[in-house]
């Protein structure tokens, strides 16, 4: 599988090597120093890179023939591929989950989402964790007339399913990735959580900023669009809770709005109807200052979270 974009020049420039006579604009600089074009002429016809050149450009250090980023994987500005929750969190599925074995990478790990003619999102996965997560490097790409280049760069750790992605505008200064993802139990693959995060792109890099919910550090900002919990009641009967998410954007600001409704309903007497209610109904924002984004308590803590889930939960 090949993948590539529209500008892609006969080589001028390697993985490593330096810009032959060629200088940038401070503006126009790439955060990474590894470039690279097509050292093909059927490359640059087709506009494509091999998978193993996406890896080269992304990774410090990429070994091309083994498929592999090393023990100690780096991205290309050099810094580790790793995410940092807080120590509240250290018993989070998410957080303690330990790296599967890895295999050498493959098509498979990469994800590409064009943002326009010379710019694209790269998602390169080093490894998979056994949560269903993955992590890896994300990449702002930018092709010019003499290769690409990496405007963004930062590790991201997200769920390795159905995943997509875009960059939001919030305001004049800020842009965000949007990573949406699916996590599906192993032994029944329909039942899926999808999710999505919110990545600030700040000083060119992608940086999964700890989300301060109601004074309390969440971790990455990561958000369950639909989730489910359940309770039992005194009378016998049980209740059920159903939330819904989205995030929206309108080019200033980013919010999330959610929606909680509630089923009653007698298990003694399944064909009964359940009765039906509004539990909460919350849109918060959410603001980026100082490396941290900053929002209000959700409708889960609106209502009183309840503990028992009765789907697949990241939360």
């Amino acid at each position: 599988m090949m993948r590539g974009f529209t500008g892609l020049c006969v080589a001028l420039l390697t993985i490593g090597g330096a810009a032959m006579g060629c200088k940038q604009k401070l503006q126009e600089l790439s955060i990474c120093p590894e470039m690279v074009a097509a050292g093909k002429a059927t490359e640059s016809v087709s506009r494509d890179l091999p998978i193993d050149v996406w890896f080269a450009v992304i990774l410090r250090g990429f070994d091309r023939t083994a498929m592999d980023p090393g023990d100690e994987p780096r991205e290309c500005s050099g810094q580790p591929v790793e995410v940092t929750w807080p120590t509240a969190m250290s018993a989070d599925p998410r957080a303690k989950a330990r790296k599967m074995t890895r295999e050498a990478r493959t098509a498979d790990d990469l994800t590409f989402a064009q943002i326009d003619d010379d710019n694209m999102l790269v998602w390169a996965r080093t490894d998979l964790l056994e949560n269903g997560d993955a992590i890896g490097p994300v990449a702002l790409v930018h092709w010019v007339p003499r290769g690409v280049e990496i405007k963004g760069i930062g590790t991201v750790q997200a769920p390795a399913q159905r995943v997509r992605m875009r960059l939001e505008q919030v305001g004049e200064d800020l842009r965000v990735l949007v990573l949406e993802s699916e996590t599906c139990k192993p032994d029944d693959p329909n039942n899926c959580a999808r999710e999505a995060q919110i990545v600030p792109l700040a000083d060119q890099r992608f940086v999964s900023a700890p989300m301060i919910e109601d004074g309390e550090d969440r971790g990455p900002a990561r958000f369950l669009l639909a989730d489910s919990r359940e309770e039992p009641l005194k009378d016998g009967w049980v209740r059920r809770f159903e939330l819904q998410r989205r995030l929206e954007f309108d080019g200033l600001t980013v919010a999330v709005q959610e929606n909680i409704k509630t089923r009653d309903c007698d298990p003694k007497t399944p064909a009964t109807p359940c009765e039906e209610h509004v539990a909460a109904n919350e849109k918060r924002t959410l603001e980026f200052k100082e490396g941290l984004l900053y929002t209000s308590r959700g409708a889960w803590g609106q209502i009183g979270k309840p503990t028992l889930a009765s789907t697949v939960s990241a939360e």
